[in-house]
């Protein structure tokens, strides 16, 4: 309960909130009036999968901001840094790196990523990528 705290910091918390107010108002002031008529039946779940994957990617980006402005941080602001004196580093790393793996993960549900075997081109791209520059790795190390 004692990190809690400096995580909400860290995250920025009332960033987040108004992010997710936007997006809500956005949703059912602007999109549900100009297409009423149009909208799926599945789109609340696909909006609110949305919503928490650019929650948690802008999360992940301000520890990452965080991360990598320790040193200008501790100049600028040392009264106001959380990383290094309430939270370290390698867990700020490992929370941005859980966090976007999140994010991504909810978008590729929302937007059906994983139907038809359409994740299936990007990963064997990947692999394929790998397997054709790993010969030149081995020379580099």
């Amino acid at each position: 309960m004692a990190l809690l705290k400096p995580f909400l910091k860290l995250i920025r918390w009332p960033n987040l909130v108004f992010i997710i107010l936007t997006q809500v108002l956005f949703e059912f002031c602007i999109y549900r009036a100009i297409y009423a008529n149009n909208i799926p039946d599945h789109n609340t779940f696909q909006f609110v999968l949305l919503v928490i994957a650019s929650v948690v990617i802008a999360a992940a980006g301000y520890i990452i901001n965080d991360y990598f402005d320790i040193n200008i941080d501790l100049v600028n602001k040392p009264e106001k840094m959380v990383l290094d004196k309430k939270l370290s580093r390698r867990w700020a790393l490992a929370w941005h790196l859980i966090l976007s793996g999140l994010g991504i993960v909810c978008t590729a549900i929302a937007v059906n990523f994983f139907r038809d075997g359409i994740w299936l081109w990007p990963t064997s791209s990947v692999f394929s990528f790998y397997g054709f520059i790993r010969p030149g790795l081995k020379r580099i190390s």
